[in-house]
């Protein structure tokens, strides 16, 4: 959980942009499914122990609305063959280009539209942005 939270907050540092959205998503593991770096000081659930622990860090999440949880346990915690595991996939695939396409509906609802030479909102091109090297122990 904490390793999870110092990653988004990295993410937040190197995406600053309001309206940049970050999605972390479910483990799409069954609940039995667990590896030794998988153990939880939570309440066992029917949902595998990393998903325990996202869903009590985004309850109590520090981070600006922006960064969400995408869950997936109602595909996964179900399914146990690995056949299964490719078909909900497909349909966590589809889940992320909805929302793709609604925050490109967004975008484009609040002027902002990526071209060649950058970033347009409401008429004003931003160049795009070199992103410099960031350093994650800082």
């Amino acid at each position: 959980k904490h390793q999870v939270a110092i990653f988004l907050g990295h993410m937040v540092k190197i995406f600053d942009d309001a309206t940049f959205p970050i999605w972390m998503l479910t483990v799409n593991l069954p609940s039995t499914s667990t590896i030794p770096m998988c153990t939880s000081p939570f309440r066992r659930t029917n949902h595998h122990p990393c998903n325990d622990a996202l869903f009590d860090l985004f309850a109590t999440s520090p981070f600006p609305d922006r960064v969400r949880l995408l869950d997936n346990t109602d595909l996964t915690s179900p399914l146990v063959e690995e056949d299964d595991m490719r078909d909900a996939s497909a349909v966590i695939a589809m889940r992320i280009f909805a929302i793709a396409g609604d925050q490109v509906k967004s975008w484009r609802n609040a002027g902002q539209k990526g071209i060649k030479d950058g970033l347009e909102r409401n008429g004003n091109v931003q160049p795009n942005i070199n992103y410099p090297i960031y350093h994650f122990n800082s």
